[in-house]
């Protein structure tokens, strides 16, 4: 392990977090700007399951995607089709073929019939399937307008109790300053989705609402070490709460990064053997948000967070009267900047310590060395293995 890795661990680094925040905010704001631009002009790529249409699972290897499109072009369904071949668990060769313009179900069973003939039209005798063998699922628009209507009430659900519950356990400033954290995080996400064209799904809202408690945990984390920070320092009156706020990241930062880590293996796994090695849309869809939503988390409860709750608390009578009287002396400095942890803190002895601990080991060595050959010289005169106990003064033995 290297030296910095120990100090991390050990609690024993002293990072300027505060000297990165104006460009993690810069950041921040320039990508929050593009995503509600894209949103707005380009809207999300949104699956049938929000708009409407039809998808069918042809299992056969011998239908191509060619084949399917002159099929929904038979039909004028072609615009917004969406062709994809995949592999189930069991290895069979799925092509799934997906129309948003089919939202008819008398209309679906014509096509799923047309698809089940192209298959058959290339296909040897013992590879026939019959029109059964393909499953079809059929979405109105109002079921993708309902889904949306209770994600949206879900998330302002969450909103509000969460708020609720930072503001009676910690302090509403901290509620404000990580809900505008929670809401970065996913607006980023949901940007990211909407440049890249990812297709949203039911799978990705679902897990846009986990990003939300993965991006407060890591938050809550900062902020509970704050809070005793500030407990512990308060009474001085020597320091900012910029100060306090750069003391808690350095001691919480190996916690945060190596809980995120561990978290986003899961939906990772996922993603490479779910979604790119299996084919299986909907495995991707969930972890690929997850993936996304966890590493934006990161970020903001570092970047964005702390520098927000620093804002609103710096403008407190009390921190506000401490800023003043260090810049009137001129020590603004020394007052942004509480010295690092003591080594006794994290269970570190320091090298005084250590010393003096060594010689009074060897002191009791040599005492105990010392009796022994003692104890001998006096068995050795009296010819006893133990020496008879020296009589009291007055008695005789």
């Amino acid at each position: 392990m290297s030296s910095t890795r120990k100090k991390l661990y050990r609690v024993q680094t002293d990072f300027d977090f505060t000297g990165l925040w104006r460009w993690m905010m810069l950041v921040s704001a320039a990508a929050t700007v593009v995503s509600v631009v894209v949103i707005s002009i380009w809207g999300l790529n949104l699956s049938i399951d929000f708009k409407g249409g039809a998808v069918w699972e042809v299992p056969s290897k011998h239908i191509s995607s060619d084949q399917a499109e002159q099929v929904l072009e038979s039909f004028d369904k072609l615009g917004g089709a969406k062709i994809q071949r995949i592999t189930d668990a069991e290895g069979t060769s799925i092509l799934r073929v997906q129309a948003t313009a089919a939202k008819d179900i008398s209309e679906s069973n014509e096509i799923r019939q047309a698809l089940a003939d192209a298959a058959n039209s290339s296909a040897p005798d013992d590879a026939q399937i019959d029109v059964t063998d393909i499953g079809t699922n059929t979405i109105g628009p109002s079921w993708g307008k309902s889904i949306t209507r209770d994600a949206v009430r879900a998330l302002i659900v969450f909103f509000i109790v969460i708020a609720g519950y930072m503001a009676w356990t910690l302090e509403w400033r901290m509620a404000v300053s990580g809900l505008l954290a929670v809401a970065h995080d996913v607006l980023i996400t949901v940007g990211i989705y909407a440049i890249a064209r990812f297709e949203v799904t039911p799978a990705t809202v679902i897990s846009i609402l986990t990003i939300l408690g993965f991006s407060l945990y890591d938050t809550i984390v900062v902020y509970d070490r704050v809070r005793e920070n500030a407990a512990k320092y308060d009474p001085s009156g020597k320091y900012t709460y910029n100060a306090i706020m750069r003391r808690s990241l350095n001691q919480v930062i190996m916690r945060s990064v190596n809980t995120s880590m561990v978290a986003i293996l899961p939906p990772l796994a996922i993603f490479i053997v779910g979604g790119l090695m299996f084919g299986q849309p909907t495995m991707m869809d969930f972890s690929l948000a997850l993936i996304i939503g966890l590493a934006i988390g990161v970020y903001s409860s570092i970047g964005v967070a702390a520098p927000m709750l620093v804002w609103l608390k710096e403008r407190e009578p009390a921190y506000s009267r401490v800023r003043s009287r260090a810049r009137a002396r001129g020590i603004e400095a020394e007052a942004d900047h509480i010295p690092k942890v003591d080594s006794w803190e994290v269970g570190v002895v320091p090298e005084g310590a250590t010393r003096r601990r060594e010689t009074a080991k060897v002191g009791a060595v040599e005492r105990s060395v010392d009796q022994a050959a003692t104890t001998a010289e006096l068995a050795q005169k009296y010819d006893r293995a133990v020496p008879p106990r020296p009589r009291k003064q007055g008695k005789k033995r």
